[in-house]
């Protein structure tokens, strides 16, 4: 869907408003007034933006905020970047942006049928309009089709999409994502890419802890299951040693087992499986 007249950062990420410090001294502006231009959903609590002048973030402590107005304080003033009343100094940029702790990231990309099939009521059926009159169900019909033959186009567009992984392993969806065709990682020295595939021949399932007569057992305080942190076929397979540090791996008794344990089994390589991942 298109941005709607905001910017890349606002559709795509977050909302954000910048303005320019004035202070000097031991005055300058304190206020900051957030706008709908910048901001279309404009906070409620300070807890749902942060503020940074220059890049460097300031404490929530050192600022309070009544919709849609922020207004900095002298508390823990810090002298690099704010005049002794608290006010950014001048020259200085103030960033206000919205935080992502709670952000249900690839909202941004849908829109549901219902406001589709409204926004072409609203704009096409009436006295006067290119329709004059039409069933809701027969806009909706029409509605689902062309957005099956919209989607026979864009499966055949294909994006790359290069970033770091943080350790949340949380990551915002391109505004235009509809489907993934691969996932890679890229060697940090060489540069070479290799493909992640998935492992479905593979699991690590839930381990439920048991007592001596297979009872489930329970967290006394909360209730709930107690599950080790990995299962038993997870374990074993990890400490699985088929042939021992001191055998010659051209015993022929060694071959023969690796040769009878293989027997019945798919000849060469499964892809998804067999490679450097």
């Amino acid at each position: 869907m298109g941005l709607l007249g905001t910017t890349t950062e606002q559709s795509y990420y977050s909302q954000s408003q910048t303005f320019t410090g004035d202070g000097s001294g031991g005055s300058g502006t304190l206020a900051f007034t957030l706008t709908t231009a910048f901001f279309p959903t404009l906070p409620t609590a300070e807890t749902q933006f942060d503020v940074f002048i220059n890049d460097i973030q300031v404490s929530s402590s050192n600022y309070s905020y009544s919709s849609p107005t922020l207004t900095f304080s002298s508390t823990n003033v810090n002298a690099d970047i704010q005049a002794t009343n608290g006010a950014p100094l001048s020259g200085l940029t103030v960033l206000v942006r919205e935080n992502q702790r709670d952000e249900a990231f690839g909202n941004y990309q849908f829109i549901s049928i219902d406001d589709i099939i409204s926004n072409f009521i609203i704009s096409y059926v009436g006295s006067e309009k290119i329709i004059n009159r039409v069933r809701r169900a027969d806009v909706a019909f029409h509605a689902q089709r062309a957005l099956q033959e919209f989607s026979y186009d864009t499966f055949k567009c294909k994006k790359t999409f290069e970033v770091e992984i943080p350790p949340t392993l949380l990551l915002p969806l391109p505004q235009d994502y509809v489907n993934k065709v691969k996932i890679s990682w890229i060697e940090q020295d060489s540069g070479v890419e290799r493909i992640l595939y998935p492992t479905r021949t593979t699991s690590n399932p839930r381990s439920i802890i048991q007592d001596s007569d297979y009872n489930f057992l329970f967290d006394s305080t909360t209730g709930a299951l107690l599950e080790s942190f990995e299962s038993t076929s997870l374990n074993k397979y990890k400490s699985n040693n088929p042939i021992s540090s001191g055998s010659n791996v051209n015993d022929s008794s060694v071959i023969d087992d690796q040769t009878n344990s293989l027997l019945g089994q798919r000849y060469g390589l499964d892809a998804e499986t067999g490679q450097i991942n």
